[in-house]
């Protein structure tokens, strides 16, 4: 049971779209349309509600449109009113320069979403139209697979984007298909070896601005079958004769194996069973299917798995925050020396000096008229700030009796010590630092949040060795990871 994150093998890989009728379809926001919930329609679009001579009918029919794209759509599904249908892939559907993204109630994109594999009540007659998304569109897509004796992709090898309604079709998912297998057996390795094949099928289809894609892997147990299934059914027609050399080969792919041009980050995540023995060879195990030996977790309890999770999602990183400051100062003389202090509180000369957390420069003017020039240079920082711009030099420009000069990236401090920055001059008569009492820091301080898309495969055992208690556990750490994913990306402004 190996790095929980990276090794469990979910791929998150979220992105945004627009709409237009010669592009991909979409409700372009964050996917709040949660496919999860009642059809305001009662199940009918357009009035489309079955009827016979105006009585209930005892069935409806689901009709599948495939809204603008190529190839044949899925037969329409005929059931009992009250009953629910699994909404069926977009298998043999395509349109240029989109992908498929499920099914909406409307043919624009802006009615309820629900993704392929959904569970969806029939309340009445009703078409869905497929939904398109944009290639290479920014986000964070994930990607389920559970294994015993074989490997099964839940998202049937389409990753599914994390937005509300993506969220609601993975929790499903896990609630519902992730369970205890019916046969024994452990093959992690040919588990493994699924999502990275995946992952390559989409190459194509994945964020141009792509930060990170990643395979979180989990056991409780020692491979025993993937020599055996790759010889029954191989992948990449890669067969191997015994686990010891499938390992080999999962850790060499993993080291060298390019996703849309980006390594994999392979995290594993396990609790020893009681069927393990060798405890040397679990933790072996696990750090051969990790990109790092600290991205493997070997824990001692199954409460440990949400924690291990919530680590895993830090480290991902979808959400920077940065803020860049403007440091404005009079019209000064040159050679003037400067110094902006986030630590002070008072207008003593002494506690300037002593400042740990500040940003000093000297003004240079060169020119005269409209030609003149000022720029910040020589500048230093406090103990643990620092920015894009070094040491300079910073141009400056001037808006009337003042001049600006802009730092990006600035860390080292919170932006709410906004209201604690001091200015000061320094007097080199007096040898002492004098503050500017008209400074105003208000509006200095822009923070930002750049949001970086992200590709998540979980792999998942499901053996028969683990009790239900256990794969609950299991279940609801990958929800909460999935939760926090989700949180981070759309929560952030």
């Amino acid at each position: 049971m190996k790095n929980i994150l990276k090794v469990l093998g979910i791929i998150v890989f979220a992105a945004v779209i627009g709409f237009s009728m010669t592009a991909c379809s979409d409700d372009g926001d964050d996917g709040s349309n949660d496919g999860n919930s009642t059809d305001p329609n009662g199940g009918n679009n357009g009035g489309n509600n079955g009827g016979n001579n105006g009585g209930t009918p005892t069935t409806y029919t689901v009709t599948f449109d495939a809204n603008g794209g190529s190839g044949t759509a899925p037969s329409a599904q005929t059931t009992q009113a009250g009953s629910s249908i699994t909404l069926p892939s977009g298998d043999g559907l395509t349109r240029t320069g989109c992908n498929f993204g499920g099914w909406n109630t409307i043919t624009s994109g802006a009615g309820i979403n629900y993704n392929a594999g959904a569970s969806y009540p029939v309340n009445g007659n009703i078409t869905l139209y497929a939904r398109w998304r944009a290639l290479n569109e920014e986000g964070i897509y994930v990607g389920l697979i559970k294994f015993a004796g074989d490997a099964e992709d839940l998202t049937d090898g389409t990753l599914i984007m994390l937005d509300r309604s993506g969220k609601t079709t993975l929790n499903n998912l896990l609630d519902t298909k992730y369970v205890i297998a019916n046969q024994s057996g452990t093959a992690m390795f040919y588990g493994i070896h699924k999502a990275m094949a995946n992952l390559k099928s989409n190459d194509a289809s994945y964020p141009k601005n792509l930060d990170s894609v990643n395979i979180i892997t989990f056991t409780d147990g020692l491979d025993n079958a993937s020599g055996g299934r790759s010889a029954l059914t191989p992948i990449e027609a890669e067969t191997f004769d015994n686990t010891v050399l499938y390992k080999t080969y999962i850790a060499g792919q993993i080291g060298a194996r390019r996703i849309a041009g980006k390594p994999i980050t392979a995290y594993s995540v396990g609790v020893p069973g009681s069927d393990v023995i060798d405890n040397l060879e679990f933790k072996n195990n696990l750090e051969a299917i990790a990109s790092i030996p600290t991205n493997s977790y070997v824990l001692t309890d199954f409460n440990q798995l949400e924690t291990a999770f919530k680590d895993i999602a830090k480290q991902l990183d979808i959400a920077r925050s940065s803020t860049n400051f403007t440091f404005i100062t009079p019209l000064l003389f040159n050679g003037a020396r400067v110094r902006i202090t986030f630590d002070v509180t008072t207008s003593a000369s002494v506690d300037a000096s002593n400042s740990s957390t500040y940003i000093d420069g000297f003004i240079d003017i060169s020119g005269t008229g409209s030609n003149v020039t000022y720029k910040l240079t020589d500048i230093t920082y406090g103990a643990g700030i620092s920015s894009s711009q070094g040491s300079g030099p910073i141009p400056g420009k001037i808006n009337g009796s003042e001049v600006s000069f802009e730092f990006t990236n600035v860390t080292g401090y919170s932006p709410i010590t906004e209201t604690n920055a001091r200015q000061w001059l320094w007097n080199s008569s007096t040898t002492a630092w004098q503050i500017n009492s008209e400074y105003s820091s208000t509006g200095s301080i822009t923070p930002s949040v750049e949001k970086h898309s992200v590709i998540i495969y979980l792999v998942l055992d499901c053996s028969t060795s683990l009790s239900t208690t256990n794969i609950n556990s299991i279940r609801e750490a990958a929800k909460e990871f999935i939760d926090i994913m989700f949180n981070g990306y759309y929560n952030n402004p």
